[in-house]
């Protein structure tokens, strides 16, 4: 999308262990993961909206790492083990990304190493 100017991250709560599973599909070596399907259905649906709405022309992307993405919009911080964790969630949220073609006011990068912050953490990836 070239004409993109700012990006909107969202993240989605697992809220059930179950729908995290990966399944194969069938004569594929492709796999699905529930949760990303619901992802990337409410990306598609924020980008209708924001056409319809406000005119905004929207793209929901996997072309951005979404992770990196994540900690610099404010929610988390990379942890140890990968993954972005916040303070409220830890790292039972999974990410997308949506390009909008207008400029937002950008939210701070997250600062805080919640890593240190944890005692099973504090001798480097003990929590991994």
């Amino acid at each position: 999308m070239p004409e993109a100017k700012s990006l909107i991250v969202m993240g989605y709560v697992i809220w059930d262990e179950s729908l995290n599973v990966e399944v194969l599909k069938a004569n594929s070596s492709e796999y699905i993961c529930l949760y990303y399907e619901i992802m990337e259905s409410r990306a598609w649906r924020l980008s209708q909206w924001l056409w319809e709405k406000k005119s905004i022309k929207a793209l929901p992307t996997q072309a951005i790492h979404v992770k990196p993405a994540a900690m610099l919009a404010g929610p988390g911080f990379i942890g140890h083990n990968t993954q972005v964790i916040t303070p409220e969630y830890g790292a039972n949220i999974r990410w997308v990304a949506v390009l909008i073609d207008t400029e937002l006011v950008f939210d701070k990068p997250f600062t805080r190493d919640l890593c240190a912050e944890q005692p099973l953490c504090q001798k480097k990836s003990l929590c991994v």
